[in-house]
């Protein structure tokens, strides 16, 4: 568990699970695009969200998506029901960029993750 907190303890690790909260399942594109970071700094946040089992991947075609881990214990479920109350003006951001660009991506199902632009 204390690894677990460690790996929580970036903000950018945090917004991540914060962001796989709110829909089922994310293309790293699609975390690039909302929190504005380089596509290497995301990858290696997932990475280690990956290692501690907090989040899972699945290769689909040439793009990866991620989802939450699946919780094995009761303090994981705690961990993520904790996760859920945090609110800030940057998590409220992360939830209406997310927002914009899911439904962009509703709207046009046949483009690929490198033309979803806002």
């Amino acid at each position: 568990m204390v690894e677990k907190f460690r790996v929580l303890g970036d903000e950018t690790r945090l917004r991540i699970v914060k962001l796989l909260q709110q829909t089922p399942w994310l293309y790293v594109c699609d975390i690039v695009a909302v929190l504005e970071q380089p596509f290497y700094a995301i990858s290696r946040h997932l990475k280690e969200l990956r290692h501690i089992g907090l989040v899972m991947e699945q290769k689909e075609g040439r793009f990866i998506r991620y989802s939450l881990g699946k919780s094995v214990s009761p303090s994981d479920e705690k961990l993520y029901e904790l996760i859920t109350t945090i609110e800030n003006d940057q998590t409220l951001r992360d939830r209406d960029r997310l927002r914009k660009r899911l439904e962009i991506r509703l709207k046009n199902p046949e483009i690929s993750c490198e033309l979803v632009e806002e």
